[in-house]
């Protein structure tokens, strides 16, 4: 079946999802280290962690206080993002 221009333009296409999470999460003693392992991941980081606020960040991870892990995933996931 050939379809036209105007059934194309009209089509909804999802983007493929990587399997991958978006961010990763490492735990050292009281502090945990989020790291955006997609650009939406990224995104996420800079609108709501900017670093030129008050947040900490080592190697592009940002250093979260253990106080705050949970607020935090919560967030994430709530926007539709990935932890792992």
């Amino acid at each position: 079946m050939i379809m036209n221009l105007p059934q194309i333009a009209n089509k909804s296409v999802e983007p493929a999802r990587s399997s991958c999470p978006d961010f990763g999460v490492t735990f050292h003693g009281s502090i945990a280290l989020f790291h955006p392992w997609s650009p939406a991941a990224r995104r996420w980081l800079q609108a709501h962690c900017p670093e030129d606020a008050d947040h900490q960040y080592f190697a592009g991870a940002l250093c979260v206080e253990h106080r705050y892990w949970d607020d935090i995933l919560d967030a994430i996931r709530r926007d539709g993002l990935t932890v792992k």
